[in-house]
This record gives C-alpha cells, sequence and structure tokens, in this order.
C-alpha cells in the first residue's frame, strides 16, 4: 500500500504489481487528476456561491440557502413584520390626530372651517376611514364616528353620529 502526500490530499493505492519505474508516473497522473477535479469543484462553488440575504456573509452548504445563519433568517423577518407593522402604527396614529382635531371643532361648535387652518393643526385630510357618494353636490366623509363633507378648501357640516 502506497501513500501520495501532496496539498493535503491523500491518494491510496493498493495491490499494483507493477514496476517502481512505470509507478511513479502513474502516481503523478493520478494525483494530477485529483487535482484537476478539485479545483474545477472549487472554481464552480466560488462561481455560485451566495450571500446572506441579511448580513451578505457568504453561505456554505446547499445551493438553495438564503441565510448564512438562524439568527440571521429570524432578524430578517423580523425586520419585515416590523416594516408592516410601522406602517399600520403611522394609519392608525395619524387618524386617531384627525379624529382628536375634528373633535375639538365639534367641541367648540364650529359648522365649518378652512382646510388649510386644520392642516396647521395636524390634519391629514387624505386618511379617513369611510366615504359615502351622495346624490347632492358634496361627498360625505368620516373618520370613526364623525362626518362631514370637503370641498378643495373647506370642511363643514362636521357632526358626530353615534350611530356610524
Amino acid at each position: 500500500m502506497f501513500f501520495i502526500y501532496f496539498r493535503k490530499i491523500v491518494i491510496q493505492i493498493k495491490n499494483i504489481n507493477i514496476f517502481r519505474k512505470n509507478f511513479i508516473p502513474f502516481a503523478i497522473v493520478a494525483c494530477r487528476l485529483h487535482l484537476c477535479r478539485i479545483m474545477r469543484t472549487e472554481a464552480l462553488a466560488e462561481e455560485t456561491q451566495s450571500n446572506c440575504i441579511y448580513c451578505g456573509a457568504p453561505i456554505y452548504g446547499r445551493t438553495d440557502k438564503k441565510f448564512c445563519s438562524l439568527a440571521c433568517k429570524n432578524l430578517y423577518h423580523y425586520k419585515q413584520v416590523e416594516k408592516s407593522v410601522n406602517i399600520r402604527n403611522r394609519i392608525i396614529t395619524s387618524l386617531n390626530v384627525n379624529y382628536r382635531i375634528l373633535e375639538k371643532i365639534i367641541d367648540a361648535s364650529v359648522a365649518s372651517v378652512e382646510l388649510r387652518v386644520l392642516e396647521d393643526m395636524g390634519f391629514k385630510p387624505s386618511y379617513i376611514t369611510g366615504i359615502r357618494r351622495t346624490r347632492g353636490r358634496y361627498d360625505e366623509y368620516a373618520c370613526f364616528d364623525i362626518r362631514y363633507c370637503q370641498t378643495a378648501n373647506r370642511l363643514f357640516n362636521i357632526r358626530k353620529c353615534p350611530d356610524f
């Protein structure tokens, strides 16, 4: 049994009944073939090696893996959920601000307000919870249980409807 050591590669040759002068070229050819095969595999691995979606570290293992570790996978999905929760919270906050502003106007018994004044207070007219198309000239908007009509520059007919 003979062993050839070459760059951490061990080729084991068993029961070869050939002369010593013939064995050396055979061993060199076998070693070269094995080296070429390894280098080809390493080159393919470098070309197809992907990086972690979350941290960018190289991924080892299956070719279809997206994350380098379980921690990166969990953090990535946590961030995705956090984005949608943040969007939802911003919308709910804007609706609550609109509601408080409209409630103050109702408490002050004001029937009509300029939109510019409301926007200065923090009112966002694009955030509403309902709209009702009427046969009349103006559509009726709702922010939870408060209803109002809106023109290009004015809010009027602001009232609280408990049945809404």
